[in-house]
């Protein structure tokens, strides 16, 4: 199955330190969680917060273009996930994406040479991911769907949230 990884910030309302975790964040992790199959296993310590994500949609979409997406996510979901870590803060994420930037191919110096995907002001280092960013978000508004996952079949039709998660469940089986 191809898969076209889109990131956008779903709540772009969220201070730059971004919020506790609260009593509806933790029924929906119980919820993903009992979507689970037998055979898999969701490695995550209960982050403490929900991250204001501006960063982490930057970094990805520098990622993206640079063709190192599929790494850059790995390594934002183990950070988040696995580690705990606040993925909305640009030093962390410099740190953690440098190597899988530095193996991109990119033309722009920050980016080539140093591999930031992140700026200090938590966006995007190059005018094309900011583009991309924006067509990510204007593409999301157009569903007029707030729940994540989307996902959007070869037929054009959407699915969202759990559903989304049965989609891809059926798609990979």
């Amino acid at each position: 199955v191809e898969v076209d990884w889109r990131a956008v910030e779903s709540d772009p309302t969220l201070p730059v330190t971004g919020r506790l975790l609260g009593a509806s964040d933790q029924h929906d992790m119980a919820s993903a969680a009992a979507l689970l199959t037998s055979d898999e296993d969701l490695p995550w310590l209960p982050p403490e917060l929900v991250p204001k994500t501006q960063a982490a949609v930057a970094g990805y979409a520098e990622a993206y273009g640079v063709g190192v997406g599929p790494d850059v996510r790995r390594v934002l979901f183990a950070a988040y996930w696995t580690d705990g870590a606040d993925i909305g803060n640009p030093e962390v994420l410099r740190t953690r994406l440098v190597g899988p930037m530095l193996r991109g191919r990119s033309a722009v110096d920050p980016v080539r040479m140093f591999g930031l995907a992140v700026s200090g002001n938590r966006g995007p280092i190059t005018t094309q991911a900011w583009r991309r960013i924006a067509a990510w978000r204007a593409e999301w508004a157009a569903l007029g769907r707030r729940d994540l996952p989307v996902v959007i079949d070869d037929d054009g039709s959407l699915a969202a949230g759990e559903d989304a998660l049965r989609l891809l469940e059926k798609q990979f089986a």
